[in-house]
């Protein structure tokens, strides 16, 4: 048997979310979107299945374009790439750490919770939300995840992906912990393999009442709505981002790959 590796301490590679998702007890792990420049791995394309989003992806914006948040997420994605498995180490001891621990009271979410995460919002469970900026970029490092996953029960881990094929296969072809939700994100290359009356998705819309046209609920109370909220079909509305909206126009995200119009940059 090896032994196990004794870790030096590190700063958190989880950290918490804005004041809206810290307050209901989700952290965050985030590498840069679509593509990260690394010095010692060269450039890494982090969304293999980026369609029309890319130009729209808010993760481009604001303060992900600070130079210490971009550093930030580069050293997340350098420190897995480096080592998948002292990296696993580091993330699993972090998540033993008392903070992710089920508190024992009940969220108090003021929506509906599908019955089979009951379990969760009963607990009062942490989260974690897997990419606020970034996705699955291979096969080994979602596996990882799921690994993860499976090795803390009580953590739920949910994230937003464009990955559809590959999450399709991995899924079906291995047993998926039930505290592992992925929401697969329309506006990308793969948007024709998601069922939309079967699997749970998101889609993006320039405003609400184009959401709820669309048959969509609102997640805008609580990101955790989008992985625990009774439906599959999760609406979202554009940030208020003027060159944004300016981009998107009229049409959703789903839309627009679909119609394969590129927003007027």
């Amino acid at each position: 048997m090896h032994e196990a590796l004794i870790l030096p301490a590190h700063k958190p590679l989880l950290r918490k979310g804005n004041s809206e998702l810290s307050t209901i007890g989700v952290y965050v792990w985030s590498i840069p979107a679509l593509v990260a420049k690394t010095e010692e791995f060269g450039n890494i394309k982090t969304c293999p299945n980026a369609g029309i989003c890319a130009l729209l992806c808010y993760a481009r914006t604001g303060r992900y374009r600070f130079q210490t948040v971009l550093n930030a997420h580069t050293r997340n994605l350098e420190s897995y790439l480096r080592d998948s498995n002292e990296w696993k180490q580091k993330i699993l001891l972090e998540l033993k750490s008392n903070k992710f621990r089920p508190t024992g009271i009940p969220h108090d979410f003021k929506w509906s919770i599908r019955n089979d995460f009951l379990w969760w919002a009963n607990s009062g469970g942490r989260a974690v939300r897997i990419h606020d900026s970034g996705d699955f970029f291979s096969d080994s490092y979602l596996l990882d995840w799921i690994e993860v996953a499976n090795s803390m029960p009580d953590v739920l881990f949910y994230s937003y992906t464009k990955q559809v094929a590959s999450i399709k296969r991995i899924e079906s072809s291995i047993k998926v912990p039930r505290n592992w939700i992925t929401i697969f994100s329309l506006g990308g290359k793969e948007d024709l393999l998601i069922d939309r009356e079967v699997d749970r998705h998101d889609d993006i819309f320039h405003s609400e009442q184009s959401l709820q046209d669309a048959g969509y609920t609102n997640q805008d109370l609580s990101d955790l709505m989008a992985p625990l909220l009774p439906t599959n079909k999760i609406g979202i509305v554009a940030n208020k981002i003027p060159s944004l909206r300016k981009k998107q126009g009229n049409l959703s995200f789903a839309q627009l790959q679909a119609s394969r119009i590129r927003p007027t940059c």
